[in-house]
């Protein structure tokens, strides 16, 4: 498949594992007739010294103490073998001259031993891991900390640079964070990363840091406009929200409860109070903007509860767009004939097959995909929602995808409640621009010479967003499209600042997601199909109904088994959202 043409940019991605070892960088103990050694030496008996031999002689040797690291745990030749970068405990890392074994400086950073070392081939950069759980990479002549990489158990990620910008997987930035000290009579206030998305979600950055061995000169390469720096932490920091009414975990049976927030005061004002049910929006847009007389207050809010478990979640955003949050976990009692509350489904699709200005780009199915999957989700009327709303976009439906029409129809789905679900799903050419912006290319979409495209001819992110933002019903959206290297989960979350919309991508952001002949659909879309068919193969707990964390388990599980491993969709996911039914239920 030959995909719309991009510009070349660069991203950092973690890959999780390696296919072969041998595509790596090892540390080198051996080169230009120069070879290293560690020996017992010290106060202490440890591999204390690291000894340089050439022509089988000792030539130089360095010594570690208790104030440099103890012993050499760790050490390499550079590729033009004119020096040695060598971790020993406690975090230290050191650059030294091969010939002399004269210290040239530290790599200060690390705070555990290091346990492991490589330099880059063109002699620019240093790798280093330890026990601190931290990878971390260095310009080998300046010893600047160019990125520091944390990976949990869970498969989540970050990376960052000195100054706090950072790039990461879906959830990974609640890893990090930064304390800021308030004086000797207040206690220290913690804040994650996560709360300056926003602000310090920067991917470009990140990787032009990386790319040309500076932060300085990334920020310059990338023409930064309005950075910040974790030293801001304080002036832009949000304020602290607590919910003081009613106790976590209550068991009730009344159809609403009042719920009272504490709100604390802060530097910048607050432009946002947003409360969420169950991933549901319960304020109206004008109760979401507070008068700044109201900091520091209680706040009263009458907060209806669902049938079984509510998870309440409370977010406050300030003119900087740094947040805070509370969250809270209520359960209601079915009494009488008292049951789940049924809304209504609107379902929004466009599948786009074919491009009019750009040539050797058709494919087969999306407009197929965008069909099918609003006849599934129509099948849903009447069992999980009172009535299903569908829109189509397609080159199948009366309404071509054209931009302008998508963008206008886009705005039917204000229509939607507090009590009813919003889907969107988008079947086609999607991917990243220069700018870290998704789009989607409708029929129209049309390019300049240099490969970039004409914004109004195309379905951006920010169109969807402001859609969906204002919106008080769940919200999920779907996106089934092919591309090269493209849409990253994680961009689309922390660009729109909108954590508590539920995303399916059908591959990774170095994938291309896949359609066949034989399913008559995108792989992707076929997952969906097959997992809400008949028997309900997605019915993981076999209890009649599918969440969406049980659905993506199964369509994660069919596409990555019929791609043979070279797709596998990705889910963003809000806190509190994963165990409502989002799709079906038996009839």
């Amino acid at each position: 498949m030959k995909l719309p043409a991009t510009s070349p940019r660069h991203r950092v991605e973690y890959k999780g594992s390696i296919d072969n070892e041998d595509d790596f960088i090892r540390a080198q103990e051996t080169g230009g007739g120069y070879q290293l050694k560690t020996k017992k030496g010290g106060d202490y008996g440890y591999q204390a010294i690291l000894q340089v031999f050439k022509n089988n002689k000792v030539i130089a040797q360095m010594e570690r103490g208790s104030t440099s690291g103890y012993r050499h745990k760790s050490y390499t030749l550079t590729p033009d073998n004119r020096h040695i970068v060598s971790g020993g405990a406690n975090g230290f890392l050191t650059l030294y001259k091969t010939q002399t074994g004269q210290k040239v400086h530290d790599f200060v950073g690390h705070t555990g031993d290091v346990w492991a070392v490589a330099v880059s081939p063109d002699g620019q950069r240093v790798v280093s891991g330890s026990h601190d759980q931290t990878i971390k990479i260095w310009n080998l002549q300046t010893g600047e900390n160019l990125l520091t990489v944390f990976a949990g158990s869970d498969q989540e990620w970050v990376a960052w640079t000195k100054s706090g910008y950072y790039t990461s997987s879906p959830r990974g930035d609640q890893y990090i964070g930064w304390q800021v000290n308030k004086g000797a009579d207040q206690d220290p206030e913690y804040y994650q990363a996560a709360q300056f998305s926003a602000l310090l979600f920067r991917p470009e950055i990140v990787a032009a840091t990386l790319v040309y061995a500076s932060e300085v000169a990334g920020l310059a390469k990338t023409k930064s406009q309005g950075t910040y720096s974790i030293k801001q932490i304080a002036e832009f920091a949000p304020p602290k929200v607590t919910i003081l009414k009613p106790d976590n975990n209550l068991s009730t049976s009344k159809e609403a409860i009042t719920l009272e927030v504490q709100i604390e005061s802060s530097k910048a004002p607050i432009k946002d109070i947003a409360l969420y049910v169950n991933g549901r929006q319960v304020l109206t847009k004008d109760r979401r903007i507070t008068d700044l007389r109201n900091q520091g207050r209680v706040q009263r809010y009458a907060v209806p509860l669902e049938v079984d478990l509510n998870n309440i979640k409370v977010q406050v955003t300030n003119v900087k767009n740094a947040s805070s949050a509370a969250f809270l976990s209520i359960v209601r009692k079915a009494v009488g004939s008292s049951i789940k509350s049924q809304g209504d489904l609107y379902f929004f699709a466009v599948g786009v097959n074919h491009l009019d200005n750009i040539k050797s780009n058709d494919l087969d199915f999306p407009a197929k995909d965008a069909q099918d999957m609003a006849k599934l989700m129509q099948s849903l009327q009447g069992r999980l929602f009172k009535k299903v709303h569908t829109f189509i976009y397609s080159d199948l439906s009366a309404n071509p995808p054209i931009s302008s029409d998508i963008v206008d129809g886009l705005y039917q789905l204000h229509q939607a409640g507090q009590k009813d679900t919003v889907m969107i799903f988008l079947a086609g050419h999607g991917y990243t621009t220069e700018q870290n912006s998704f789009i989607f290319l409708t029929r129209n979409a049309k390019q300049y010479g240099n490969g970039t495209y004409y914004m109004s001819t195309v379905l951006r992110w920010a169109n969807i967003f402001e859609v969906l933002h204002n919106i008080n019903a769940r919200r999920i959206v779907f996106l089934d499209t092919c591309y090269s290297g493209g849409v990253n989960i994680s961009e689309l979350i922390k660009r729109g600042s909108d954590s508590n919309l539920v995303i399916l991508t059908s591959s990774k952001a170095d994938q291309t997601s896949k359609e066949s002949i034989k399913y008559q659909n995108g792989y992707f879309t076929h997952a969906i199909r097959k997992g809400l068919g008949p028997g309900l193969p997605a019915d993981g707990y076999k209890d009649g109904e599918v969440n969406i964390s049980e659905l993506f388990s199964f369509v994660q599980g069919e596409v990555r088994k019929i791609s043979h491993n070279t797709q596998t969709p990705v889910m963003f996911i809000p806190t509190g959202a994963d165990g409502y039914p989002f799709f079906v239920k038996r009839r």
